[in-house]
Order: C-alpha cells, then structure tokens, then sequence
C-alpha cells in the first residue's frame, strides 16, 4: 500500500522554485511567510507555476534512495524552507558520507517526508493529535489540553500546524528512546553504507543534542 503525501503545499511550491532557480527561492519563500503576498495562497501559486513552467522540474517521487540531494531537498522543504538555498554546500561539505548528512537531519528535524512512495516512515503513520500532543509533551507540557481546539482551528491544515511547531519549539520527538534511534541508524548504514557501520555510536554522540 501506498504511504501517505505528508508534503505541505507550501513545501512542493518552495521545492518547486528551487529547481526552477535556486538563486532567487529565498525571496519567494519570504512572500509565502504569514504577511507575505502569497501565504495562504500555496495553492494558487503551485498552479500558476505549472501553467508557467509547463511541469513541476522536482524529481519523481518517492527520490531515489541515491539522490541525497532530491532527499534533502524534501527535507528542507518541508521543516526548513529558509535554509533550502544552501543544500549545495551542505551536500558538498558531506561529499562521500551522505547517509549521515540524512541521519542528521533525521534527528534534527523528523522523519523524510512521505511523496506518495511505499516506503512511509512510522512517525507519519501517528494521527495528527498524536504528533501535536508529543511535541507540546517535550516543549510546553501545560497546552497539551489545547490540543483539541487547535485541531479544530487547524482542520484541513494539519500540516501546517506540524510546521509552525517544529519551527517554534524545536524538531518534532521521534517518539523512539535513545537505544531505539541507535539502532535505526544503525540498521540505515548496515543497508547503505555498510563499511561505517562500526562509527554509528561515534557519529550519534557527536550530534546528541545538536543534530
């Protein structure tokens, strides 16, 4: 079965401007900010860029495994529009070591996004109520009884909530205990870059808290 599209409007448009020109996306991603000329109207913008452009130039989804960049690309999108414009040098400060780039922003910031691929991640597998209700357990335990009412407000918009939480408070929890990410990533690099295997509990204590 296939997995979820848990990718905002507003990601697939930021991501969308990207591939159009990396160089200019920052100022469109100003405009698609609360008091920007095109917030709200992700929609609208998405379809004006298809009738422009003809076709959205974003890979396929789901990427490949072996397109980090398309993956990171996903992930900025997504929890960190704003710093999209610099996956190049990230991806060139990462040359040769590409699953740890990902597995840190894994940590840093949640799990890939699901586009409609089959291999959907457990994290978007939670309800909605259950992700808001974590990150407000880990960050402002007290409005967790808002929880409700926000999905009211919310409704139809989930995601977007998701985004303005993790962009207030921090990354949204994994709800996995130490041991249990360890040996997530320890199972990614056995799959995918099986000679650092042995570097994992190196490579996860020298980003604990700051991934």
């Amino acid at each position: 079965a296939g997995s979820t599209d848990n990718m905002t409007m507003k990601a697939k448009v930021v991501r969308f401007l990207f591939y159009v020109d990396s160089s200019t996306v920052v100022g469109w991603i100003e405009k698609l900010e609360p008091g920007g000329k095109y917030h709200g109207k992700e929609s609208d913008l998405y379809a004006a860029l298809l009738n422009r452009h003809k076709s959205d130039p974003s890979p396929a989804d789901p990427p490949q495994k072996s397109d980090t960049k398309a993956r990171v690309v996903n992930m900025y999108a997504l929890y960190a529009p704003e710093k999209i414009a610099g996956v190049e040098p990230i991806l060139d400060r990462y040359k040769g070591r590409e699953e740890e780039l990902i597995a840190t922003l894994v940590k840093k910031y949640g799990d890939e996004p699901c586009t409609g691929g089959s291999d959907g991640k457990a994290k978007t597998n939670r309800t909605y109520k259950e992700r808001i209700e974590a990150i407000y357990q880990k960050y402002c335990p007290e409005k967790v009884g808002n929880v409700p009412g926000i999905l009211e407000k919310y409704k139809g918009k989930e995601s977007d909530i998701i985004q303005k939480l993790v962009s207030m408070y921090g990354p949204e929890p994994s709800g996995e205990s130490p041991e249990e990410f360890l040996a997530r990533v320890t199972r990614f690099y056995k799959k995918y870059n099986a000679e650092k295997v042995d570097t994992v509990p190196d490579i996860v204590a020298k980003y604990k808290g700051r991934e």
